[in-house]
């Protein structure tokens, strides 16, 4: 592999001289950047290139070409690796990098940096797979194996797989990416292409969504005529549509008519949610959940059963065939307001003013909207930040002189130093100015029409 990829023509020419600096900024990639006070930021780099010293040169190699960059403890040295699946260690150029982000352009120094993702400029920061499943690479993460395909046909975007077979497994993916994830969403647009006929009482044909950390199945029958999905991961379970008098196969929708599915778990409970772990949506719509007032509280663990999240199985001579298309894995559990973007549910096209939910230490809570455009946040990695409030998902203040944690809507993660005294809030009792150091947090729960 080496051969191929580690050449001058790819590389280009060695370091440029000290201090010259990029003016580009990349149209084509996006940085993921970790940093080691507990910040992620995601942003668009103005380098198009990584310069690295190692043992065999110095060396630029281009974003487009890496995954990931992990710095070790030193903050010098570090371990590239391509997509390609080479890796290479070296010494990282020590020039900052410059990032423009939704909160302005940043200056990074590399010695806080912990790791970097490149993905391309429009694949959001919590996104960890995405695959068009039309044969080619990922277009974030780990690659897609197929096993079982008959062809590639017209998709819901693009190309699609079409897959078909008794008993076979169509594709998988290494479930290693959904380690120690305490949230997540597995979502994929899906059609019947051959829908199976109705069934009688007492025949069961199976078909298996996916199997390994979790499992989605839809049972034809479930003995009394009725078709139900049911999705299980390890110490949850979750019946949809069981003894709901829906017949046989139409739970699965018309044929050649693509469908949504949203698998999304939280072991602390999914937002906007009464406590649910685990929950089903089709087209942006619960078809089942799985809350703690179940016989089974266990947690989410995945590679429960083995190495991989595997895809499409047909089972007890279930003889429909499937179109999968635009898979994607995430390292969050995704709000109603995202899946039923992902699931195509058109905006309505107003502009928009969040609520957010106020928690005090001493127990008030307060619902209203955030009085002041952004706030000051001084980070030990990046400095003086402005923090809109228009990006921002919550915030969660620390006691005393401990730091507060941004979260914003895409995923990026600031830790740092609220500078501002108080915040002020419109409630339904006016506005009020409440001391920073009684927040504990501040969570966007809502938007609705502007002016309203």
């Amino acid at each position: 592999m080496y051969h191929r990829i580690l050449t001058t023509a790819l590389f280009g020419p060695l370091w440029a001289a000290e201090g010259q600096t990029a003016e580009k900024i990349s149209g084509q990639c996006a940085l993921i950047v970790e940093l080691r006070d507990g910040s992620r930021v995601r942003g668009a780099p103005d380098i198009d290139e990584m310069a690295f010293q190692a043992s065999f040169g110095k060396t630029k190699i281009p974003l487009k070409l890496i995954e990931t960059v992990t710095l070790d403890a030193d903050r010098e040295t570090g371990q590239v690796v391509l997509r390609e699946g080479d890796r290479i260690r070296g010494a990282v150029d020590r020039r900052p990098l410059g990032l423009a982000t939704v909160f302005g352009k940043l200056t990074v120094p590399i010695p806080h940096i912990k790791r970097l993702t490149v993905v391309p400029a429009e694949a959001p920061a919590e996104l960890i797979l995405w695959n068009r499943l039309d044969g080619s690479p990922s277009v974030v993460g780990p690659p897609v194996e197929f096993l079982k395909v008959e062809q590639y046909v017209p998709g819901k975007a693009g190309q699609a797989a079409r897959l078909a077979g008794n008993h076979v497994w169509g594709f998988r993916v290494p479930s290693e990416m959904l380690k120690d994830l305490n949230e997540g969403t597995v979502e994929f647009w899906v059609k019947v292409v051959r829908k199976p006929p109705t069934v009688s009482h007492g025949s069961g044909p199976i078909y298996d969504f996916f199997d390994g950390p979790a499992h989605l199945q839809y049972n034809a029958n479930d003995g009394c005529s009725h078709g139900k999905f049911s999705l299980n991961t390890s110490g949850h379970f979750v019946y949809t549509e069981f003894f709901a008098g829906t017949k046989s196969t139409d739970l699965l929708g018309e044929p050649g008519e693509w469908n949504h599915y949203a698998i999304v778990w939280n072991n602390d409970g999914i937002q906007g949610t009464d406590h649910v772990k685990l929950a089903l949506y089709i087209n942006g719509k619960s078809h089942g959940k799985y809350t703690p007032s179940s016989r089974r509280t266990y947690l989410f663990l995945p590679n429960r059963e083995g190495r991989w999240l595997t895809f499409h199985r047909n089972r007890n001579g279930f003889a429909g065939a499937m179109v999968y298309d635009e898979l994607k894995i995430w390292n969050r559990a995704l709000s109603d307001e995202q899946r039923r973007e992902l699931a195509a549910m058109p905006p309505d096209g107003t502009k928009k003013k969040a609520t957010f939910a106020v928690d005090l230490r001493e127990g008030s809570h307060l619902l209203g909207r955030i009085a002041i455009p952004a706030l000051k946040l001084d980070t030990e990695g990046l400095g003086e930040v402005d923090v809109p409030f228009d990006q921002v998902a919550g915030i969660t203040f620390g006691k005393e002189a401990a730091p507060a944690k941004v979260v914003f809507r895409r995923g990026d993660v600031l830790v740092g130093t609220v500078k501002a005294a108080d915040l002020p809030i419109k409630t339904l009792l006016g506005k009020i100015t409440i001391p920073v150091n009684q927040l504990a947090t501040v969570k966007r729960v809502a938007a609705d029409a502007e002016g309203k």
